[in-house]
């Protein structure tokens, strides 16, 4: 599974991430969770501190997607 959020352009310098997963970084979100079973989930935690002369809508989306490079039936 490939989870991204692009943090609002001016903002990516004052921003930490955690996931549930121990993963963690600042700036835009991206981690990639090799395993995640049907009763598995990862919660992450964004912080953003938004400086006091900032002006603007803060409009924040997350993605999460996930691929197949092959599958093996028997």
């Amino acid at each position: 599974v490939i989870v991204s959020d692009d943090i609002p352009t001016g903002l990516e310098a004052v921003t930490t991430w955690t996931g549930t997963n121990g993963a963690a970084g600042s700036g835009d979100l991206a981690d990639t969770i090799a395993v995640l079973n049907t009763t598995e989930t990862v919660t992450y935690t964004v912080t953003i501190n938004v400086p006091s002369g900032y002006i603007g809508d803060i409009v924040n989306t997350a993605t999460a997607s996930f691929g197949f490079s092959e599958l093996a039936c028997s």
